[in-house]
């Protein structure tokens, strides 16, 4: 179960710090930043921060509607958890049950801290006292879980099971595809025919073959018989009349 009280010094800080340095390379391409100008990022994230915009689907962002559905949200948890076959989201069979709205809320806590590093359209790293920590960030993590609570207990249901189903059909696009092969034969193009060329090849074959093994017995006979001779080899005698010259 993923513990409500993330900020304790164990081994939730580590999930801390990977789960910010995910967020701080990521909002870059799906917040679009790297297609804005300076000024364009700075009002951009201006726009994002200012009531939490930034957590609302993008077509309820000017009036405030669809909270925790923005798809950046889900696309830094798949990133971080589930990119990778060995990520923690496949490695951990249990992992992808336990995502809760305690889960969404402290990622979305992480995706507004790294948003405020853009406020002014350049990067500019917090110092270390404003490092994503209980001191720093608890505000914005406990406003974002009483947002969610705020609303009725089956519409929490409902979004939960549908940040899942968005998870789910991330990692089935990014699944190989696999294709089962047909068992069944493949059609026949004009047997006859084929038979006729697997006759008439094999009689080449053959005839080759015949002609070799006569070509090599008559080299044989006349081997024998110049060694019978007592001349030697035809060879042989070439190369001794050309000593002698």
């Amino acid at each position: 179960m993923i513990a409500h009280r993330w900020w304790m010094p164990t081994i939730h800080s580590r999930t801390r710090s990977h789960l910010v340095s995910e967020a701080k390379h990521s909002i870059v391409h799906v917040y679009g930043l790297n297609k804005l100008s300076q000024e364009g990022i700075k009002t951009q994230v201006k726009s994002l921060l200012e009531n939490d915009r930034y957590i609302c689907r993008a077509t309820g962002r000017e009036t405030l509607q669809g909270h925790f559905k923005a798809a950046e949200i889900t696309e830094i948890i798949f990133r971080k958890y589930f990119a990778g076959i060995k990520m923690r989201g496949h490695a951990d069979e249990g992992f992808f049950e336990a995502i809760n709205e305690v889960f969404i809320c402290l990622v979305a806590s992480a995706i507004r801290h790294c948003l405020t590093f853009w406020e002014t359209g350049v990067f500019i790293r917090s110092s270390k006292k404003m490092d994503f920590k209980y001191d720093t960030a608890y505000r914005t993590y406990q406003r974002l879980l009483e947002t969610w609570k705020s609303y009725p207990a089956n519409i929490q249901v409902l979004l939960l099971s549908s940040i899942k189903a968005d998870l789910r059909a991330r990692l089935v696009a990014t699944q190989p595809k696999v294709q089962l092969e047909s068992t069944e034969p493949l059609p026949l193009n004009d047997p006859v025919r084929f038979e006729q060329e697997l006759r008439a090849e094999l009689a080449g074959l053959r005839a080759s073959a015949r002609d070799a093994e006569r070509r090599s017995a008559h080299q044989r006979r006349t081997l024998e018989q110049e060694l019978e001779e007592g001349q030697g080899p035809t060879i042989l005698r070439d190369v001794g009349d050309e000593g002698e010259e």
